[in-house]
């Protein structure tokens, strides 16, 4: 759960360092993806002496980096195998599956959203459920100035109605 706890303190602190550096004069749209996958790995030092590098390498690198390359910005992926370790923490949405070459089987990929703690306590603003079904607030969504956070309530809004919905 560890890699899972830190890859959502990464993307949640991006906003602030976002601005810090907008503060500076750097003017880039400061943005992360993430995909993490869990397996057996060999890490440490490969190479020869003229050329040593620390570094990971097993198929589940690969998987790992293929998730991150379908993330979009500001998303965590993670794999199945990742899920089912981390389950009952983290909320998770289906993202529908990936093929990663070398892997004979498609990766069925989950978007992490939240804590599951942190989800329970926070309130999302723009949906409200009751018994009989939900109230879905009047969303407004500018590319340029809907931060980060917001884009994350409004998506987990409209995701939790759909899956009501199904």
């Amino acid at each position: 759960m560890a890699g899972s706890t830190s890859s959502l303190e990464m993307r949640d602190s991006l906003p602030a360092l976002d601005e810090y550096w907008r503060k500076s004069g750097i003017n880039h749209n400061l943005t992360c993806r993430i995909g993490i996958n869990t397996g057996y790995v060999t890490v440490g030092n490969f190479g020869t002496n003229e050329r040593m590098d620390y570094t990971i390498i097993g198929g589940p690198v690969n998987v790992a980096s293929r998730l991150e390359s379908a993330s979009n910005a500001g998303e965590i992926l993670i794999s199945n195998a990742t899920k089912s370790l981390i389950d009952e923490y983290v909320e998770t949405i289906p993202k529908g599956e990936i093929l990663v070459k070398g892997v004979h089987t498609p990766i069925e990929t989950f978007q992490v959203i939240g804590l599951k703690n942190d989800m329970e306590k926070k309130e999302n603003p723009f949906v409200k459920f009751d018994g009989k079904g939900f109230l879905l607030k009047p969303l407004h969504f500018d590319k340029l100035s809907t931060n980060p956070e917001e884009r994350r309530l409004m998506q987990n809004a409209l995701e939790k109605a759909l899956a009501a919905l199904k």
